[in-house]
């Protein structure tokens, strides 16, 4: 019973704050958020004693402090910036998703906006055929074409509409090849060093793999511009460099790899 009424309290405080917090329209100052994850404590203690988690008072409290922290970090940004393209001045709208694909530097206006190129066996050169299966056909062939360049198998005009969009496209395969395999090779590593060594460091291997999957994506992001920027801790204040080298596909790089082999090594360490 006391479980019951703790748990009820608790949740009606934590729905409270984030009631407050999304009125609000700005973020919680530190007291705030000690003050919520005091209530989420609570509420895992209730859940305890309720005896809705058996591991427990302080599994409950982490759980709850895990789901929390996500949907803080995680759930809640992303739901505004969906909200913010999808919702103008109260009203449901499209017109950013529009913009996106009618502006100069989407591929996909490029395409879809370019005239037809007449067939090979049409001696007309007839352009006004752009709809019914010629032109899914046409379309078609623009999109493969865009990939062939894409991916270095065909000749890529500089004043191609679609060649910056192609561009991108096999550097970001070539990224995540490349991040693929090292960060299996490297979770290979870490796997073997905690299965086979007998380091005591190796028992720290399964709790700190747990941190890069629970922390936001973009704090990863921020240090490394803190610590590898143009004002960086180790660029700047110990090497005295004020370099970009980290702003390009390696601090892209560097980042995918720490971010994915811990990942790397919770698949293979079994």
């Amino acid at each position: 019973m006391a479980g019951g009424t703790l748990l009820a309290v608790s949740t009606l405080g934590v729905l409270a704050a984030l009631y407050q917090m999304a009125t609000a329209g700005r973020a919680f100052g530190l007291g705030g958020f000690v003050c919520l994850l005091g209530l989420l404590t609570l509420a895992g203690i209730g859940l305890a004693q309720a005896g809705y988690v058996r591991g427990g008072a302080f599994v409950a409290a982490v759980i709850l402090w895990t789901a929390g922290l996500i949907a803080i970090f995680i759930l809640f940004p992303l739901l505004s910036m969906l909200q913010a393209s999808v919702i103008t001045q109260g009203h449901l709208t499209t017109a950013g998703l529009q913009r996106y694909l009618t502006s100069p530097i989407s591929c996909c206006s490029a395409i879809l906006s370019s005239p037809p190129t007449p067939y090979a066996g049409d001696r007309r050169g007839d352009r006004s055929r752009s709809h019914g299966p010629r032109g899914i056909r046409l379309i078609f062939a623009r999109w493969t074409r865009a990939l062939a360049w894409g991916m270095g198998w065909a000749w890529r005009p500089a004043s191609s509409p679609c060649w910056a969009w192609a561009r991108a496209l096999r550097n970001s395969l070539f990224l995540a090849v490349s991040v693929g395999l090292i960060s299996t090779g490297l979770g290979f590593i870490f796997a073997l060093l905690e299965s086979r060594s007998t380091l005591w460091t190796r028992r720290l291997l399964a709790p700190f793999s747990i941190l890069p999957i629970i922390t936001p994506a973009f704090v990863l992001g921020l240090a490394m511009i803190y610590m590898f920027g143009r004002r960086g801790f180790v660029t700047h204040t110990l090497l005295g460099l004020s370099t970009n080298v980290f702003f390009g596909p390696l601090g892209v790089g560097v980042a995918q790899v720490l971010a994915f082999t811990p990942i790397a090594y919770l698949v293979l360490v079994a």
